[in-house]
């Protein structure tokens, strides 16, 4: 599971950024109970700098890394994107959960290149 955004206003403070941080890490355990992992993705407004400070930083100790990682697909020793498919994702039960839970959309959000191998990978799942 991943949040996609705090939704912050776009003049948040460093102080509303970490409450926010605060409040996903027991979000985070609750899902873990549930048998998911949690985990943040960033955008561009994380890579900026509050009091001195990259938030982006602030939020990954912040963060407790056994409740809400910062990493979810690529390659855990290299920590880099890779195509969907490549990675430590298991995709088939990821998919199989979901029908369970009756999720009706996807999205995939990831550079064209890996999108060249993703796509097909993921084709082959609906087959």
């Amino acid at each position: 599971m991943i949040l996609s955004t705090f939704g912050l206003a776009r003049d948040a403070t460093l102080g509303d950024w970490m409450k926010a941080a605060g409040e996903l890490n027991p979000i985070g355990g609750q899902v873990q109970k549930a048998g998911m992992q949690l985990g943040y993705h960033n955008h561009n407004m994380e890579f900026t700098r509050l009091d001195g400070v990259l938030v982006y930083d602030k939020l990954m100790s912040a963060f407790d890394p056994k409740l809400v990682k910062d990493a979810v697909s690529g390659s855990p020793a290299e920590k880099k994107e890779v195509p969907i498919g490549q990675g430590s994702v298991h995709w088939k039960k990821l998919f199989s959960a979901a029908k369970k839970s009756e999720v009706k959309n996807y999205f995939v959000e990831m550079n064209m290149e890996a999108m060249k191998t993703s796509f097909p990978y993921l084709h082959g799942l609906t087959d």
